[in-house]
């Protein structure tokens, strides 16, 4: 799956549709009420990886970015739950 969506992150030279991140960021604000809850950069260093959710609805969506600023819905689903870290654990 993630070596999958890495190598159409890198297929992607324009965005097709002429929306990207902002675009992307609107919907899932707007439409689904979600905010951003964590990211990082996939192995390649070419793609951005977000995390949304609401906290109320359950509805989460992993959002791919790529450096061009295309973005698109990786996967997403509902149940989204937060963990509270033990203590002492840094995230590592």
């Amino acid at each position: 799956m993630i070596a999958r969506s890495e190598a159409q992150a890198q297929q992607r030279d324009m965005c097709p549709s002429g929306k990207g991140y902002d675009h992307a960021t609107r919907v899932l604000e707007g439409k689904y009420s979600e905010k951003l809850r964590a990211h990082g950069v996939m192995p390649s260093g070419r793609v951005r990886v977000e995390f949304w959710s609401n906290a109320e609805t359950g509805t989460w969506t992993v959002l791919g970015i790529n450096t061009r600023g295309c973005a698109w819905p990786m996967t997403s689903g509902e149940g989204w739950e937060a963990v509270t870290p033990e203590p002492g654990d840094d995230g590592a």
